[in-house]
């Protein structure tokens, strides 16, 4: 594997990046480029053959890390992965349990059911095993796009090509979206997608920026011509944050805002903390007071709605999503299955629904499923907090990742852009390469 050169023109730069993705020798990371690289134009197609092709190729990817794995970073990977295990499983469970018979916990609609037939029949927490099981296995692509990024990502140049994939592929998102909104009709949808790469593509080029410092650092007794080449690139990331910052300011609203600025400020906060060299405790509350306090002020100057789901939510959104939330159980209806219970409420068209991520989770999961999420973000992060402040050279990988997750997070309560497959594609992305680069490589 040909790598990058520390010390030659940016322009030789670039060449060896696109020399190193021709001759890796990893065709699952290939393929994982691959994904990031056209996930945005994958709105444009439907939504069940996104999910199958995508499914396809991380599974092809999958099988060729199985084949192709040494055994040194086997090793590393089995020890990264063990605290990051359950926290992988546990949404996956949680939805396939809504897909298999629990008497206790099942919907009203199955009680109707027996009492109108007059016969035995099987009781799910979903109204439509059917839709949680797909819902299943998208929990387990996205498990499975995790996984081949941190094992991909295990060796640092591989992880530093990785980053600046994600950074490309945002940027064009932000310009599309940028120069759309002069006039340009871009599909709904669409637009959600290229509004969440953009926020997620500020925090990947700030993550840029803190690389070519860290490398600028390094070089300071290289020759000249090497620092020229440093801050030529970090130029270049700082004006792909301007751009995507242009983008959201150009399209987003201010909840939309809010929410990428909470996921900049973990990212400093926690460059700030590895700077003063505290530990991990005194790092995590440098990085979620200063959230919780802003979530709390706006919070309490935000009106609307008091459900924490819809209250960020435009009227629209909360209008329509509203009576869902309002009858939903502890459990949910089954993961998937908001469009079987829209006809019921009076939607018709589910093409015209909006609605929040957060708020569809309460309706599909229930508010026990939305908690078991909020913890295992919070988990994640802290993990990831803790590879930041541990890591010397790399820890602007898991400082990315907590804030992207972070964003993404608080996006949920702003936007569906949650569930929109390119997205999951990009976090599952940064996500796994915060994971393989949070722990150096001993083995």
């Amino acid at each position: 594997m040909k790598e990058l050169p520390s010390g030659d023109s940016w322009r030789e730069q670039i060449l060896a990046l696109g020399e190193g993705l021709r001759s890796d020798g990893s065709p699952a990371f290939l393929l994982l480029v691959l994904l990031v690289c056209v996930s945005p134009l994958l709105t444009l197609i439907g939504e069940l053959a996104v999910d199958a092709s995508v499914a396809f190729v991380a599974g092809v990817a999958f099988l060729l890390i199985g084949m192709g794995a040494r055994a040194g970073e086997a090793k590393h990977f089995l020890r990264l992965i063990r605290p990051w295990a359950p926290l992988l499983a546990a949404p996956s469970i949680y939805v396939l349990l809504q897909a298999v018979p629990l008497p206790y916990a099942e919907n009203p609609i199955w009680r109707a059911t027996r009492d109108a037939l007059n016969e035995p029949v099987l009781g799910f927490v979903s109204v439509d095993p059917g839709s949680t099981l797909r819902a299943f296995g998208v929990s387990l692509l996205i498990v499975t796009l995790t996984l081949v990024a941190a094992v991909t990502s295990i060796e640092p140049r591989r992880a530093q090509r990785l980053l600046f994939v994600l950074i490309g592929t945002s940027v064009i998102a932000a310009l599309v979206l940028f120069f759309g909104s002069f006039g340009l009709r871009l599909d709904r949808s669409l637009t959600a997608v290229l509004l969440a790469s953009s926020a997620l593509g500020f925090i990947f080029c700030a993550a840029g920026c803190l690389y070519v410092v860290e490398r600028m650092g390094i070089e300071r007794t290289e020759p000249k011509k090497n620092r020229f080449a440093s801050l030529l690139m970090l130029v270049i990331f700082s004006a792909a944050a301007a751009i995507c910052a242009l983008a959201l300011l150009r399209v987003a609203s201010s909840q939309a805002i809010f929410a990428t600025a909470c996921g900049f400020v973990v990212l400093g906060a926690l460059v700030v903390a590895r700077r003063l060299g505290v530990g991990f405790s005194v790092a995590s509350g440098i990085v979620f007071v200063p959230i919780l306090l802003a979530l709390f002020i706006a919070a309490a100057q935000t009106r609307g709605s008091g459900d924490a789901t819809i209250r960020f939510a435009s009227t629209v959104q909360a209008a329509a999503i509203g009576p869902l939330v309002a009858d939903a159980s502890i459990f949910g209806s089954g993961a998937g299955t908001l469009g079987k219970l829209l006809p019921i409420y009076g939607i018709h068209k589910p093409s015209d629904f909006t609605a929040t991520a957060a708020s569809i989770l309460t309706v599909e999961i229930g508010r026990a499923g939305l908690g078991l999420l909020a913890l295992v973000a919070i988990c994640a992060t802290l993990l990831l907090i803790r590879g930041a402040i541990v890591r010397n050279r790399y820890s602007y990988f898991p400082a990315a990742a907590a804030s992207s997750i972070i964003l993404v997070g608080l996006g949920a309560f702003v936007d569906s852009s949650l569930f929109k497959t390119p997205i999951l594609i990009l976090l599952a992305a940064v996500v796994g390469l915060g994971l393989a680069q949070s722990v150096s490589r001993t083995l």
